[in-house]
């Protein structure tokens, strides 16, 4: 466990970020259903009482995140990342949320924009009693979207030739997420850290 494993997927031919979240969640609600079939003498152990947490989970955009965290007293600037003591205060009201459609500059470049409004990517992480589980985004599929999208930031699409050829072809719109598989085990034990 003190190595980072991630459990990762791809899913292909969605509409939008929603296509890859309804596979999260259930993997969430799956991996809770059977630690508690299967592991009860474990989680009296650890002193745990675990719950399935239900599907869907809250989803909450960024922007709105902010808002609410403003009136819980955690400032954040329009822009940055949440921080840990901001997932804590999210995590005293919903124990599993999805926070979507964040700043497209704080997310990786090949984040899907938001159509219309360029600022904004298809981004989204989960935070499971605040703490952030799992982050992803739909991604942007075109080859030349992509290195347009390289080009605004500074990279050379010279030095990414490898992962743009796949895109020349043609590609699916799809979408992904990876959660940490050492974090998820800590978060489900009740632990502080592993």
């Amino acid at each position: 466990l003190k190595e980072v494993m991630q459990m990762d997927i791809e899913t292909a031919f969605i509409e939008d970020e929603e296509g890859a979240l309804c596979f999260a969640e259930g993997v969430i609600n799956h991996i809770y259903k059977e630690v508690i079939e299967k592991c009860p003498e474990h989680l009296e152990a650890l002193g745990r009482k675990l719950e399935a947490p239900k599907i869907p989970f809250k989803r909450m955009d960024y922007t709105a995140a902010l808002e609410f965290l403003d009136k819980e007293g955690v400032h954040i600037e329009w822009g940055e990342d949440l921080t840990p003591e901001a997932e804590k205060t999210l995590g005293k009201h919903y124990s599993h949320l999805i926070v979507k459609k964040w700043p497209t500059k704080i997310r990786a470049f090949y984040s899907m924009p938001e159509p219309g409004n360029e600022k904004i990517c298809r981004g989204y992480d989960m935070l499971i009693e605040g703490m952030e589980a799992m982050s992803g985004a739909q991604r942007i599929h075109k080859h030349d979207d992509l290195v347009a999208q390289m080009r605004r930031r500074g990279m050379n699409p010279e030095n990414f030739k490898f992962y743009l050829d796949a895109f020349k072809y043609g590609m699916p719109s799809h979408a992904g997420w990876s959660f940490g598989l050492e974090r998820l085990t800590m978060l489900i034990c009740g632990l502080k850290n592993i």
